[in-house]
């Protein structure tokens, strides 16, 4: 029996021992715990800890198209309401690359010569646009971001894979390029793929590769995938979540005459411990036959120096005007003088660089950028919020309302671009 003096020691001994505990750092291994682990002792390195942090939410969806006017907004919507840090999208459609700024949305994209045709992109939230330090816009159907990040930077890949119709080249010059991306990345980094594989890899444990949630019977593409992730040591997070069918699904067939999982994020497996979960947002809605597919993660962003001193912006155009050039010239002839030969490089470069700005602030004016102003109006947002109730509608009276709210969405947003 213990006595009332040793019963309150023990009780203060238990409580300081709950707290220390509270206060560590702390991993995940019951999200994945299907996989085995070679050991006990892992590598600090290795592991993604939480320390208390709000997770950072990353996913991927196949938007169809971003053609439509309003498409965008639509997107950023649902960021915000769902509190999305980085999306990868597919199926864009825009030609050429780009890499701009929408509100507080940071958007990089890549896509082919011609409008009209497949297209990734990745959409950023203010916090995490800031930290972006590399991007590759590969082609098409591959683009690859990098951020400023704790304890490792991230590598985003958004990854549109062809359609079942595709040929079997076409496949395997995916996979290249895929591995050409990853050979550019640091073994530290942790690497993200996410996106469209067109792939099925079905139900049933794979190793450590995928995990007892998949979806459907396992297909060819399916099996390349699979291959691809033993390689490189990944791991499908997405198959490994103990969730409802209905969250598993990311494509439905016209009609919702079947429905799979051909939508993935991997990760390296020695990241493994970041996921806090990871499935489908069926009440997601921008007008696709895909689900948005979500992964709560524990990783930090990394705070990045800023320049002290901000560029200096030339309203360059005004050197169009025959006397504004000729008056510019003047004034560069006048103050510059040759730099002595001896000097270093850098100093040439300075001297050369001051002259420019001295002639640029005597004859050109600094450009300011005025603020967009928001062009989307309340109506829409609340027409956008209304289409969402019936985007899973099975009856004929919900499938016409959500045709009618969209083809009415996509009129007034014209309109209000227009203005």
């Amino acid at each position: 029996m213990w006595k009332e003096k040793d019963t309150t020691t023990l009780e203060l001994l238990v409580s300081n021992m709950n707290r220390s505990y509270e206060e560590m750092e702390v991993t995940r291994p019951d999200i994945f715990e299907n996989i085995s682990c070679l050991g006990r002792r892992r590598s600090k390195a290795s592991q993604v800890v939480s320390k208390r942090k709000p997770c950072q939410n990353i996913g991927t969806w196949n938007v169809r198209t971003m053609l439509n006017t309003g498409k965008l907004e639509n997107i950023k919507v649902e960021m915000t309401r769902l509190n999305i840090d980085i999306l990868g999208v597919s199926e864009t459609r825009w030609a050429g690359n780009g890499d701009f700024w929408s509100d507080d949305y940071h958007v990089i994209y890549s896509g082919g010569e011609r409008t009209g045709r497949a297209g990734v992109g990745v959409i950023i939230n203010k916090k995490w646009g800031k930290q972006v330090i590399n991007k590759i816009a590969y082609n098409d159907r591959l683009i690859m971001v990098k951020f400023k990040a704790e304890p490792s930077d991230i590598v985003i890949i958004q990854v549109y894979f062809p359609t079942t119709e595709a040929e079997y080249n076409d496949i395997e010059e995916m996979y290249a390029g895929l591995e050409e991306l990853c050979k550019l990345t640091k073994g530290s980094d942790n690497l993200i793929i996410i996106g469209d594989w067109n792939a099925v890899v079905g139900e049933g444990v794979d190793g450590q590769v995928v995990g007892t949630y998949g979806l459907g019977t396992r297909n060819e593409r399916g099996d390349r995938l699979i291959d691809y992730c033993k390689q490189y040591d990944l791991v499908i997070t997405n198959t490994y979540q103990n969730i409802h069918r209905k969250k598993r699904y990311t494509w439905k067939m016209p009609g919702d005459i079947g429905r799979y999982q051909i939508d993935y994020i991997l990760i390296r497996k020695r990241f493994r411990n970041q996921v806090r979960r990871c499935k489908t947002y069926p009440g997601a809605d921008v007008d696709s036959d895909h689900n948005l597919l979500m992964m709560k993660s524990n990783v930090t962003y990394k705070k990045l120096n800023k320049p002290t001193q901000k560029e200096r912006r030339y309203d360059v155009n005004m050197l169009k005007d025959r006397n504004t050039a000729l008056a510019y010239e003047s004034c560069i002839s006048k103050t510059f003088k040759a730099p002595s030969q001896n000097d270093s490089i850098n100093i040439r470069w300075e001297a050369i660089k001051e002259t420019i700005h001295n002639a640029a602030n005597k004859t050109l004016i600094i450009n300011t950028l005025d603020p967009k102003k928001p062009w989307i109006n309340e109506q829409i947002l609340k027409d956008i919020e209304e289409r969402r109730k019936y985007k899973n509608s099975k009856d004929n009276q919900g499938i016409r309302k959500y045709k009618e709210l969209k083809n009415k969405i996509n009129r007034n947003a014209k309109e209000a671009r227009e203005k």
